[in-house]
Order: structure tokens, then sequence, then C-alpha cells
């Protein structure tokens, strides 16, 4: 593998639902690749159900050495439906975004929380019996313990909740 700081780095859009399918068998044809996932939790039933999805949905990025810099095998690969082109040249992607991408990335490849909460931030639910409410931090403490208002019914409700199952909002 060659080094992300100098490798170019393109945008792939899989086919509907194979981005696993497309990254596995570009890494098996030695391509470099990176596709944040990050947990998705939804109601299954009477149960809620936590699994892995991509970020970026329906898009990931290969990097291509400059030996290796030929597209046809990209886009035959099952699971690719195409490459990103602006202007007839294929979409790069600066190496500093990839790289700062991987350094938010686990080593299953899920994005890590950012644990930099303070007063007054937006956040997302994403996990647990109030999975897709959003609210406000009022207080967090240094034991992984926030108190949110969440925005429940018209009204703001205080609640302590764990920071992995949150997320800050941009």
């Amino acid at each position: 593998m060659s080094d992300s700081y100098t490798t170019p780095w393109y945008v792939v859009q899989s086919k509907p639902n194979t981005v696993k399918t497309a990254v596995q068998n570009l890494e098996l044809q030695g391509y470099q690749v990176v596709s944040p996932l990050e947990n998705h939790t939804y109601r299954r039933g009477m149960h809620f159900v936590t699994m892995p999805r991509p970020y970026f949905a329906g898009y990931f990025f290969v990097g291509l050495s400059q030996q290796a810099n030929f597209w046809q095998p990209i886009r035959s690969t099952r699971g690719v439906s195409q490459l990103i082109f602006f202007d007839q040249r294929p979409a790069e992607i600066p190496a500093q975004f990839i790289q700062e991408l991987q350094k938010r990335i686990d080593i299953k490849g899920r994005l890590l929380d950012s644990h930099l909460l303070k007063s007054g931030d937006r956040i997302h639910v994403t996990r647990g019996p109030f999975v897709d409410l959003m609210g406000r931090v009022e207080s967090a403490s240094a034991k992984d313990r926030v108190w949110v208002l969440l925005d429940f019914f018209g009204q703001s409700t205080r609640v302590r909740l764990d920071r992995s199952v949150i997320r800050k909002m941009p």
C-alpha cells in the first residue's frame, strides 16, 4: 500500500445497497478504500436494532497509486456504479480530507464519536428509547453521562444519557 499523504483519492458511487460488496472487491484487487460506517439504530417490531451503515450513503473513496492509475478495473468491479467525474476528469478528493477522515475511524471502519460536548451543543440521539430525537446539551460530566434537553412533544424534557447514544450535530 502506498502512503495516503501522496496517494490521489477519488469518489466512487456504488449500486444501491452494495457498498460493502464493492469495497471488498476493490480491496481484493489491491486498491486502498475508505468507506466510513456509522451505527444506525432503528426499531424492528418491539426491539431496537443497531447496525452499521455507510456514512456517505452510496459513496466511498478509492486511493490510486501513480502506477495503478487506470479506471476500467474499478468501473467494472461488482457493486460499483460509476466513478464521479467533473469536466471529463475523475473528481479528486484532497488527501488532507482523507487523512482527517481516517483519524476519525476505528479499526472496524466506524466513525468515532466526538466526546467534545459542551453546553448548548445540538445533538441527535442515535440509540435507545429516545432514538431520532433532537436536543441540546445542558451539561456534560467526565463520566460519559450527559444531561440533555430533548425536544419531546413540543416541550423540552431534561434527560440523562450516555455519550455513546448521542451524536453531536453540526
